[in-house]
Formats: structure tokens, C-alpha cells, sequence
């Protein structure tokens, strides 16, 4: 249930390794502002000019095509069982030893990328280990911690800092699902980094439990956060925020749902009905284009699919305290 407008109110946070001229007393890491440091890399990959990609207003004359009928009709999509020399593919054997690994280089090269052959060792281990209820079922959660490999280089101290929580009666395997967070550490990290601005989060969807969840534990540190097109009711993949307990979050938080979202995880209904609860302010969406995928996809109601930049502009007004609109239809 990832949304396209959550791509519009996203703050991304990486680590870049970069080769390192390496010496006897190697100097402490360098300092550079965003600016200096797209530019060191654009320099490093030698790229000179960048391509600008599709608008997100659909009313741009660059907006993204999604209406097949736009497609250049003399378009053909690469023939999966021939391979680049022309020959085709005849049998099993060909596929695995030939024409998949020419697959899977075309991904890493245009697509993914390539991980780097000397990529530093982790070291995990668990640091605390709790019994709680996640919706009613007992689970077992355990705080890890991954230390990289620093000794090519030591003035860069990276720790990767983990919350694994599993049924507490698993038998065996369970699967996982990822989900990127924000620690009280990195977050006096950021503040540090930017002259102590205020930090907001913003959820959409299923990152819409993240981002309370992350805000009831931060509290005071966080400045605001954002739930749009939340997920209310619980799911097969997690109970959502249904026995969330909004109490914990201390800082100011505003609601942004469309009236019109079919997602049945995420009624509009939910979203009004916390708002009063919790007297939260709300905005409510109304209209856009005709849905075009599943009701708890991107693009329909629950994506606000052709209010994209009306939507984002509310948020962002409510975020530097300026008059938004509540209602935008």
C-alpha cells in the first residue's frame, strides 16, 4: 500500500561509501554541505549534466504518462529468449547459462545497481531482548546492533541499529518485513548536522504506522507528524495503528486522508473519527483522476491520484505554521 505521494514527502537517509585515499594518521571525516557533496560525486561518477525526470503535477506538460494508448505504438519491449547476439534461446541450459545472466547484468547496470565487491563486514549482536503484545499476540522483541567493518578506516564509526520482533511461539522462520526508522541517536545526529532544525515526520499508508510509532518513541525530539491515508484497521500483514495508543505522541499531529480512499484497511471514516477524538486537524481530500490501480495502490483515492501537489502543499504550509487548506476538492 506504498503511495506515489509519499515519494513528495520523503526524507531519505543513506550512508555513501566513497574510495578513500588511505595514510598512516588518517584525517577525520569531511564536513560538506549537500551542494558540495552532489557535486564530489557527480565529479567522481563523471557525470556532467543530469536528465530531468517526469513532473509529479499531472497538469505539466512533463508530467509522467501513465495511459498506455500515449505509448510510442512502434515500441518493443526486448524479446526475453533471445540473447544479445541475436541467437535464440533453445533450452534450459541456454536460459541459466546464458540469457539470465544477461538479464540480471542488464538490472545491476540500469536498474539496481551493483553492490561492490569489498563492501565492510557487519558484525550483529542483540543488545536488550523484551517479551510484549503486538496486537494481541506475544512477540519477542530484540534490539540489535550492526558494527561495520571500520578498520580500512577508522575515523568512520558506522553502527547499524535494528529492532527485530517475531511471534514469541514461532516454531521456526517467519517472514520479515523491513522498514527503515529513525533512532534517538540519528535523530540528535540530524539536529547536530543542521543547526538543531525541527524535524518532522511524514507517513503514508503503512509508513504511516512507522512514522507514529516512531514519534511515540522519540516524543519531544520530533516536531510534528503527518499520518496520510493511514492504516487504521488491522491487516494481514500487521495490525496497523488499530490499538495504537496516540497518547505517547507528544508532538503535534495532523491527519490527511481522502474522502473517497477504498482501501479497506484505511476508511476516510477512521481518519475523521480519530481527528475528533484526538482533536487533531484534519484535511480532508476530495476528487482527482479516475483510479487506475488497486484501491490501496498509488494510483487511485488512497494515493490522492491527481492531487498530488495540492496535497503536498497543505502539509508543507501546516508544517511552517501557515494557513493550509483543510478541504481540497
Amino acid at each position: 500500500m506504498a503511495t506515489a505521494f509519499a515519494r513528495i514527502c520523503a526524507v531519505t537517509l543513506g550512508i555513501l561509501a566513497l574510495p578513500l585515499q588511505l595514510s598512516a594518521a588518517p584525517a577525520g571525516p569531511v564536513r560538506l554541505t549537500n551542494e558540495q557533496d552532489h557535486n564530489r560525486v557527480m565529479q567522481l561518477l563523471h557525470i556532467t549534466t543530469l536528465r530531468r525526470g517526469p513532473d509529479g503535477d499531472p497538469t505539466s506538460p512533463r508530467a509522467a504518462n501513465f495511459d498506455e494508448s500515449k505509448v510510442d505504438s512502434n515500441l518493443r519491449l526486448p524479446d526475453p529468449l533471445l540473447l544479445r547476439n541475436g541467437k535464440r534461446v533453445t533450452s534450459a541450459a541456454a536460459w541459466w547459462k546464458s540469457r539470465r545472466p544477461e538479464i540480471v547484468a542488464a538490472f545491476n547496470t540500469e536498474i539496481y545497481g551493483r553492490v561492490p565487491g569489498n563492501v565492510p563486514a557487519v558484525a550483529w549482536r542483540i543488545v536488550t531482548e523484551t517479551h510484549e503484545q503486538v496486537g494481541g499476540v506475544p512477540a519477542t522483541a530484540k534490539e540489535i546492533t550492526g558494527h561495520l567493518d571500520n578498520s580500512a578506516y577508522p575515523a568512520i564509526d558506522v553502527n547499524i541499529q535494528l529492532t527485530l520482533v517475531t511471534p514469541a511461539k514461532a516454531g521456526g522462520p517467519v517472514p520479515v518485513m523491513m522498514e527503515l526508522g529513525l533512532s534517538a541517536e540519528a535523530l540528535a545526529a540530524l539536529k547536530k548536522r543542521f543547526n538543531n532544525a525541527p524535524v518532522f515526520l511524514i507517513g503514508t499508508s503503512r509508513g504511516s504506522v512507522s512514522a507514529a510509532a516512531t514519534a511515540g518513541t522519540l516524543g519531544a525530539g520530533v516536531s510534528g507528524v503527518a499520518l496520510t491515508s493511514t492504516v487504521y484497521l488491522a491487516a494481514r500483514s500487521g495490525p496497523g495503528l488499530s490499538g495504537f495508543d496516540y497518547s505517547k505522541v507528544v508532538a503535534p499531529v495532523l491527519i490527511v486522508h481522502h474522502v473517497d480512499d477504498g482501501c479497506r484497511y484505511t476508511p476516510y471514516s477512521e481518519a475523521r473519527k480519530l481527528a475528533e477524538a484526538r482533536r487533531y486537524p484534519l484535511i480532508t481530500v476530495k476528487g482527482g483522476l479516475p483510479a487506475t490501480s488497486d484501491a490501496c495502490e498509488a494510483f487511485s483515492p488512497h494515493g490522492y491520484l491527481g492531487k498530488e501537489p495540492e496535497t503536498a502543499t497543505a502539509i508543507v504550509n501546516w508544517i511552517l505554521k501557515k494557513p493550509y487548506r483543510e478541504n481540497i476538492d
